[in-house]
C-alpha cells in the first residue's frame, strides 16, 4: 500500500478514491471511462474495495486481484453509501476533494464525516516494485 494512503488511514477509517488516474494507478485497470463516474475505490485499514457495475466484473475479476469487487455500481453507491459505510464501521472518510462533484460530496457527507485526502503525489513517488519495473522497461527500451 502506498505511504500516502497509509498515513491517511492512521487518522481516518477509510479513503474513497474517485479520480480516474489514481484508480488506474492503484488497480492497474485502465478500462474505465475518464468522463463518466463508473468506479470508486474504498480503502479501509484492513480491506480494499472496488465499487462498480456488472459491465466490468469479468475483466476486473481476472485482472484486479487485490480488491474485493462490489457490484452495485458507482451511481448506486452514491444514492445509498450508508450500506457499505455502516457495514465497515466507517465514520471518518478521506476523499479526493478535487475529484468529487458537489452532489457526490453531499451524498457521502450524510453518512460519514469527510476530510480531504491529499493524494497529489500518489503516482509520482515510486515504491520498490515500481522502481524495479521502470528499470526493466529501460533495459527493454
Amino acid at each position: 500500500m502506498k505511504n500516502e494512503i497509509i498515513n491517511h488511514l492512521k487518522k481516518l477509517d477509510a479513503i474513497l478514491i474517485s479520480s480516474h488516474a489514481n484508480i488506474a494507478h492503484l488497480t492497474g485497470f485502465e478500462g474505465f471511462s475518464e468522463t463518466e463516474r463508473e468506479v470508486f475505490l474504498l480503502i479501509t485499514k484492513k480491506k480494499k474495495f472496488i465499487i462498480t457495475d456488472g459491465r466490468y466484473s469479468g475483466a476486473l475479476s481476472k485482472s484486479v486481484k487485490n480488491f474485493k469487487l462490489i457490484e452495485t455500481g458507482a451511481h448506486f453507491f452514491l444514492r445509498n453509501p450508508s450500506e457499505i459505510l455502516k457495514l465497515e464501521a466507517i465514520k471518518t472518510l478521506g476523499v479526493e476533494e478535487n475529484s468529487l462533484s458537489f452532489f457526490e460530496y453531499k451524498q457521502i457527507k450524510k453518512h460519514a464525516k469527510i476530510y480531504p485526502a491529499h493524494l497529489e503525489n500518489l503516482r509520482t513517488i515510486k515504491d520498490k516494485n515500481e522502481i524495479v519495473n521502470i528499470k526493466k522497461a529501460c533495459v527493454l527500451g
